[in-house]
């Protein structure tokens, strides 16, 4: 179970963050990649779940592939600042994974809260975050 919340907890930071950069996006910033590297490394270690919530981490994470592709290509053909990502088709797997994660996790121990996500700002963008 220390193993299974440990995956969860990262997943659901995950899913949070990718929220985050779909808001960006809507609110007109330059799409950045939305990384998935604790899916790669976990979506084969979650049987333990219901299926249905196996079924929006697969789709959330699927479309984020497709995302991540679609922003490589506009970068290669230099073009980033216009691709158009679909941002609903991702908001809705998202949201539903997100509470799946924390429902599992408040029923076998409660949800411990990370640090706070923030927005980056301009000199995050421009300077690196200094971290």
């Amino acid at each position: 179970p220390g193993s299974q919340r440990k995956i969860l907890q990262n997943l659901l930071l995950d899913v949070k963050v990718k929220q985050v950069l779909i808001d960006m996006v809507k609110d007109g910033q330059k799409p950045k990649n939305f990384s998935s590297n604790n899916w790669q490394l976990s979506r084969n270690r979650l049987d333990f779940l219901a299926k249905s919530l196996q079924t929006y981490l697969s789709a959330a994470f699927d479309t984020v592939d497709d995302f991540n592709q679609q922003i490589r290509l506009a970068k290669k053909s230099k073009t980033q600042q216009y691709v158009n990502l679909d941002t609903a088709q991702l908001s809705e797997p998202l949201s539903k994974s997100r509470q799946g994660l924390e429902d599992w996790l408040m029923a076998h121990g409660g949800v411990e809260e990370g640090p706070p996500i923030r927005y980056p700002s301009m000199f995050d963008t421009l300077f690196g975050s200094g971290r």
